[in-house]
């Protein structure tokens, strides 16, 4: 229960660039894209979401695939708070972690241009 405070990485949220943070469910799936992210330590709180209005650069939701549709309304909330935030949606039985790399820092800067 404590773990729903943290996010892991939280300083990265506050420095002030353009490049977007992916946000992703686990440590693990964070390591291909250090320094450009941060972790729930599991699914998004709502304590995660006080701590991400405060964000001072772009935000990408990228949880596991089986929790897409979570991970969308998510970025949803974040994106009515009016913070630039994107969403990518992976295929099945993948998570951040499991696929390329770069192939998913695009998607991730290409989804700060799309609607959801």
């Amino acid at each position: 229960p404590g773990m729903k405070r943290v996010l892991f990485n939280e300083a990265s949220i506050f420095e002030e660039t353009q490049e977007p943070v992916l946000l992703v469910e686990g440590v693990f799936d964070s390591f291909p894209y250090w320094p450009n992210v941060a972790a729930f330590l599991g699914k998004p709180t709502s304590q995660h979401y006080d701590v991400l209005v405060k964000a001072k650069r772009p935000l990408v939701v990228v949880l596991d695939a089986d929790a897409h549709v979570e991970g969308w309304a998510f970025a949803a909330q974040l994106k009515m708070a009016g913070l630039t935030v994107g969403f990518v949606r992976l295929t099945d039985g993948n998570d951040p972690a499991s696929v390329d790399s770069e192939w998913l820092k695009f998607k991730a800067k290409e989804s700060l241009n799309n609607t959801f």
